[in-house]
């Protein structure tokens, strides 16, 4: 997968959606951690590796406890 641009996800908005989810009853698995003086943005190389995770986690059918993920 090639994308044409770098993908920057500004911290205001990961923000946004952590308290958004938190706020309507979604059960979190992570916390959104900020560390001061990090560049907290998204390369291609990270979407990259996230979409190979994601389709490994799908493989092997797992669940999140909402959501189950199966071989299709």
């Amino acid at each position: 997968m090639k994308l044409d641009f770098h993908v920057h996800i500004p911290l205001s908005i990961q923000q946004y959606y952590h308290v958004t989810a938190v706020q309507a009853g979604m059960t979190q698995t992570t916390e959104l951690c900020v560390f001061p003086g990090v560049n907290h943005t998204v390369t291609e190389a990270m979407i990259e590796q996230l979409i190979v995770w994601v389709k490994q986690v799908k493989l092997q059918g797992a669940t999140d406890g909402l959501y189950t993920f199966s071989p299709q």
